[in-house]
């Protein structure tokens, strides 16, 4: 994390304009005085603005710091507000309220519906969807339950499998009409394209692209074959270089239809109607990022909440099946190749 955007060291500077005192500011907000010490050092880098006036014993705070104290007091008020808000809300929770964390671009149509049809089936138990969560809301009880594409290690957390989710490769016919259609997989390299890459905390980059027993490291160019689950060296290695660009859910997306690369990442869901309008085609059939699991994640603190497990259950035997019909569909709508997927 950015020092500036580290809400502890606005909170120690707001205390040590207030007291007077480092230390006294250390105590306030219960932190190690050499850490505090270097974080604002850090923050100052980081804003490329002086906030400590060490030339005084005890050192005080700049005159920057002094003119825009009002602005540092309410990021700090409105963290603790927020934070109050949030304690009421847990303490008043109706056990039958469920709290359910889902990345940006797992809010769909399919999610959506099967959260509809759970309701109608359990209409005492209400889901509420919040956006762009991960098991880390989980754990400080932002939400109750997430589904994530990676499977958490954190021992208090209870993981269900969903299952693996595959993508294609797809990009606007105006990138296409531009940079050229690649027709087999080293002309990625060979041509220079551009890859849309997604990169998010804790998700799984995609480093290469496989069909069927083929693998393709973009960075490197080389083409590899599987067998026997051992890797060997298959073709030569690609004159060109690839240029990737590293984008979110939402901005991938847009990247995408703006012409700007192939994007590698977006969850076919989430493209669909993309897809079937024709604003995105898919590219080099067959060729996908390696699938990555999704799973099901709550606090092993919630074992006795009934609503709770009766809810996650049952989502996780009907996305299983419904994700599997979705990708499915949309490889067949694509007239994808079905050696490239026949395992799965």
């Amino acid at each position: 994390m950015r020092p500036k955007n580290n809400l502890l060291n606005w909170k120690v500077l707001e205390s040590l304009e207030r007291t007077g005192n480092l230390t006294q500011a250390c105590i306030e907000n219960d932190c190690d005085l050499s850490t505090a010490s270097r974080q604002l050092t850090a923050l100052e880098e980081d804003l490329g603005v002086s906030l400590l006036d060490r030339r005084r014993k005890p050192m005080q705070p700049t005159r920057f710091v002094k003119t825009n104290l009002s602005l540092i007091r309410r990021i700090v008020r409105l963290h603790d507000e927020l934070l109050e808000e949030a304690a009421k809300e847990l303490s008043s929770r109706n056990d039958k309220f469920i709290r359910f964390g889902l990345t940006t671009s797992a809010i769909v149509h399919g999610v959506v519906g099967l959260i509809n049809k759970f309701n109608t089936e359990y209409p005492d138990i209400e889901i509420q969807l919040v956006p762009d969560m991960d098991h880390t809301s989980v754990m400080n009880k932002e939400v109750d339950i997430s589904l994530v594409p990676y499977e958490p290690k954190e021992s208090e957390l209870t993981v269900l499998p969903i299952g693996q989710c595959f993508t294609l490769l797809v990009a606007s016919p105006a990138y296409l009409a531009k940079r050229g259609e690649p027709k087999i997989i080293t002309d990625l390299n060979d041509q220079g394209h551009t890859l849309l890459l997604k990169r998010k905390p804790f998700y799984p980059e995609a480093e290469d692209l496989v069909y069927g027993n083929l693998i393709y490291d973009f960075y490197t160019g080389q083409l590899r074959k599987l067998k026997d689950n051992k890797e060997g060296a298959f073709g030569k290695k690609g004159a060109g270089k690839v240029t990737t660009k590293f984008v979110g859910d939402q901005n991938g997306y847009i990247s995408a239809l703006s012409g700007e690369g192939i994007a590698v990442d977006l969850p076919l869901s989430f493209i669909k109607r993309d897809l079937m309008g024709g604003s995105l085609v898919p590219v080099l059939k067959g060729w996908k990022r390696k699938p990555w699991s999704r799973n099901l994640v709550v606090h092993k603190e919630n074992s006795h909440w009934e609503e709770l497990h009766t809810f996650a259950r049952w989502f996780q035997l009907h996305e299983r099946i419904d994700s599997h019909q979705r990708w499915n569909e949309m490889y067949q709508f694509c007239e994808v190749p079905g050696e490239a997927y026949a395992n799965s």
